[in-house]
């Protein structure tokens, strides 16, 4: 392990030559030149201000005969600020080199390379004081931790580069929150979209729908469908408002080879982020709030994008059911005891090859293809009857001409509504204030609802009704579609009985809600 030479004062130092021993850190947060760079090749390039105070750090090494040990300590494209949650894998190699007892003297371009964050610099600084590494050589001057005057200096300069850092911050948020005023884009290019730059100066121009087309291969070379990415962007939100669920979409996209700029596939919690973004509407938003009209254009119809953030953010939703999305009436249907029924693979021992319905306590059992066969042809039947819109109309209320302003500004009034809520509640707000915005908030959206006479049928349900029931049905390709319509009419109870006894399905099963010929047995489940 080596030994830290003890050094007399500043002049001993100096004069000390190739006995002297240093060590050298360089760090950059991110500069202009990488962020370019970046765009245009899509490589990380090193900044050059590291590559400028490594040169200034190596030659004030060699002008005084110092011996530089160990390699340098460089953080490239990091920040030093408090505000940056990144790691500096080398400032922590750094200390702990300090702590094996490298070096007589740290080498820094300028003190903020270190650090802007007080707490750091009271720890690295208490650190050589504990391991005898009292000299600091930074910006051209040599500092002795031992002398109160130097100590002073080095302490104003940390001062200085974490109030720097404050300010940046404030200013940054300011010019943050300005461009959002503006109505200007932020962060990373959404999905669907694409970004225009000049390109003599890379300056931003504009945001327009990404309708190049793409052309996606599989694994062994075949061709598949070309598509443009805002078309999917628009698929999913269509997708979503018709009841498809996230990881049915995400399955589907993957088959496709449908993915984003970098080659990344579509995940659910990607989907779930984009329908939640209220960029693809064409609004600005701050923290969350919408707060401009964005100087792009929306690819989703606003209608569409309230109805599925509502669905997304609903607290009574569940994001996982049992059975959910393989089997029809799985955990819908129920036994007259109660109990769902659920589904159970093939047992011979048990008296099934195939896959059944089983009610759990009572323990009867009815495959799987017979019931789902059965329920279908019941939905379809009710589905296509001559009076089936006044039987929905019964139910949901009728449409008008401006119905789609309308459900747009529900939508919007009732899922904000909803997220202030949570908000408050984390942030315990004062009960008369939340009773005050609940009766504004309640007056506003039954105003919307008086001025539209808005529908509440579900997406699927207006899309199969009619005389075309039965093609429509069997051209749906997700099963938690029909799933969903089979909750939305009403669900279904089926009595115990044996299946040897040959017992008529239709004197079995009791349907509820919709299907049961009473529209005010509705309920949703």
């Amino acid at each position: 392990m080596p030994i830290r030479r003890l050094w007399a004062d500043k002049m001993e130092l100096l004069l000390g030559g190739a006995a002297v021993t240093a060590l050298a850190y360089h760090r950059s947060s991110n500069s202009k030149d990488g962020r370019k760079a970046s765009r245009k090749s899509g490589k990380k390039v090193t900044g050059k201000s590291v590559k400028d105070q490594a040169l200034f750090n190596h030659r004030a090494i060699e002008a005084r005969g110092w011996k530089q040990v160990l390699r340098d300590f460089v953080d490239d494209d990091v920040s030093a600020s408090s505000y940056s949650d990144k790691e500096r894998p080398d400032y922590q190699a750094l200390l702990e080199a300090i702590e094996e007892g490298f070096g007589d003297v740290i080498v820094f371009y300028e003190l903020s390379r270190q650090q802007r964050d007080l707490a750091v610099y009271v720890q690295i600084r208490d650190l050589c004081m504990k391991e005898g590494l009292y000299f600091w050589y930074v910006a051209e001057e040599l500092y002795d931790l031992r002398v109160r005057a130097d100590r002073l200096s080095l302490n104003n300069m940390a001062v200085q580069g974490e109030d720097f850092s404050h300010k940046l911050s404030a200013d940054v948020k300011r010019g943050m929150y300005g461009a959002a005023l503006e109505g200007k884009p932020h962060g990373k290019i959404r999905f669907g979209y694409r970004r225009l730059y000049d390109p003599d100066t890379g300056e931003f121009l504009d945001e327009v729908a990404d309708d190049v087309t793409q052309n996606p291969v599989d694994a062994d070379g075949n061709k598949l469908e070309p598509y443009t990415r805002a078309a999917i962007a628009h698929e999913v939100f269509t997708s979503l408002d018709q009841g498809i669920a996230l990881n049915a979409l995400e399955e589907n996209f993957r088959r496709r080879e449908i993915v984003s700029r970098n080659g990344n596939y579509l995940t659910r919690t990607t989907l779930r982020e984009m329908a939640l973004n209220q960029a693809y509407i064409g609004k600005r938003s701050f923290k969350g709030q919408i707060i401009a009209d964005g100087v792009w254009g929306g690819l989703i119809e606003e209608e569409v994008f309230w109805s599925v953030n509502a669905r997304l953010t609903d607290p009574k939703r569940k994001t996982t059911r049992p059975g959910s999305g393989k089997y029809f009436a799985s955990y819908i249907g129920r036994c007259d005891c109660v109990r769902y029924i659920s589904v159970e693979l093939p047992r011979e021992k048990m008296g099934w090859k195939v896959p059944v319905y089983r009610c759990p306590k009572c323990g009867w059992w009815i495959p799987v293809d017979e019931l789902d066969s059965f329920i279908e042809s019941v939905l379809i039947a009710w589905l296509s009857r001559d009076d089936v819109f006044e039987l929905l109309d019964a139910v949901y209320t009728a449409d008008s001409e401006d119905i789609a302003e309308a459900r747009a500004e529900v939508k919007r009034l009732e899922a904000e509504k909803e997220k202030w809520l949570r908000d408050a509640a984390q942030e315990e707000v004062s009960a008369a204030t939340v009773a005050r915005f609940e009766l504004d908030f309640n007056q506003k959206v039954k105003a919307a609802e008086a001025r539209a006479n808005v529908s509440t049928m579900p997406e699927p349900l207006n899309r199969l009704a009619g005389p075309n029931a039965a093609e429509r049905w069997a051209a749906i390709e997700h099963m938690t579609v029909k799933r969903e319509v089979l909750r939305e009419l009403g669900g279904f109870t089926i009595r115990a009985e044996k299946y040897k006894d040959n017992v008529p399905l239709e004197e079995r099963i009791e349907w509820g809600g919709l299907l049961s010929g009473n529209p005010d047995a509705h309920t949703h489940d």
